[in-house]
């Protein structure tokens, strides 16, 4: 690393001029790895799209407070499939759900994987939904 020394008197230190360049081919690399990958992310937007309409319930419910069995089960199903397919953190989650909480969102991811593995039907009902979903594009 190289120093310099300030008008002032003070030692200051300078990052070496090479490693600017590192992470610009880093960035640039995994960038064109994104785009040379063809897969379809959905946004939240989509998803939940999707559900509602497999659901018969309006967007703003499944997002909304509501506690109704239907809605709870859309949402927390919505909130899996957003997680899986998107990978947003749960704290961005818990925003598009009418800002839940983080322990919300874990909560309902926990809800859905514990019900897949009790429910064969059930798991098969998300994987079709994923599966749509990423058909639609």
């Amino acid at each position: 690393m190289a120093r310099r020394v300030s008008k002032s008197g003070g030692v200051t230190s300078a990052s070496r001029p090479h490693s600017n360049r590192v992470r610009s081919r880093s960035s640039s690399s995994v960038i064109s790895e994104l785009k040379k990958s063809n897969e379809y992310i959905p946004t939240p937007d989509n998803i939940l799209d999707y559900i509602s309409k497999y659901y018969g319930i309006e967007k703003e419910i499944i997002c909304g407070q509501q506690r109704v069995k239907d809605a709870v089960a859309a949402r927390q199903i919505a909130m899996y499939l957003i997680r899986g397919m998107t990978n947003l953190p749960v704290v961005e989650i818990g925003k598009v759900f009418d800002n839940r909480d983080h322990s919300t969102v874990l909560y309902s991811l926990k809800q859905v994987e514990k019900q897949m593995k009790k429910d064969p039907a059930f798991a098969e009902t998300v994987k079709e939904i994923k599966t749509n979903i990423n058909n639609r594009h």
